[in-house]
């Protein structure tokens, strides 16, 4: 089965916004490839690979960190 950038997102409970703070791109690119007018890279998948592997309070503490 293959994950989306959508499908992740979703699972984690976050917005695009949040979603391209994450992934160094912004919210409406990230709408683009949910859309499927832009497709994924080879850095968009490494991305979500790295994402399934963390849970939710390592997010949110990545997140903090990336706020600051």
């Amino acid at each position: 089965m293959k994950l989306t950038i959508k499908q992740v997102r979703k699972e984690l409970g976050i917005t695009q916004q949040v979603m391209g703070c994450i992934m160094g791109m912004s919210q409406p690119s990230i709408a683009r490839i949910e859309s499927g007018k832009r497709c994924e890279t080879k850095e968009h998948l490494a991305h979500l690979a790295a994402l399934m592997l963390i849970n939710r309070h390592e997010l949110d503490e990545e997140l903090f960190e990336k706020m600051k």
